[in-house]
């Protein structure tokens, strides 16, 4: 069995991300948190806290999705630092710094 590169093991860790934040996803869709209509107990204090649980999945997302850019970013930086979303610019049209 050959061993795997540096990249494809960042690049499969990424997906393991992937698969994880798509089950976090899935998670504010369960029955839960179905049939909700939002409105407060006496005393305006909520019947459940639910309204933390979506906060926090949703929390827990975005901290995958920061994770799987920053391996993302290893992936790149390994490679020179050149992002797959650069374009080779004439030098007219690059960016000059304020003097």
């Amino acid at each position: 069995m050959e061993e795997m590169t540096f990249e494809e093991l960042v690049a499969a860790e990424r997906g393991e991300i992937q698969k994880i934040k798509d089950r976090v996803a899935a998670l504010l869709d369960h029955e839960v948190f179905r049939g909700e209509c939002g409105q407060l107990a006496p005393g305006n204090v909520p019947m459940n806290q639910h309204g933390n649980m979506k906060s926090n999945l949703v929390l827990s997302f975005r901290c995958l999705e920061d994770a799987r850019m920053r391996l993302g970013k290893v992936m790149q930086a390994s490679q020179g630092g050149v992002s797959c979303f650069d374009r080779p610019t004439g030098e007219s049209e690059q960016i000059q710094a304020p003097a």
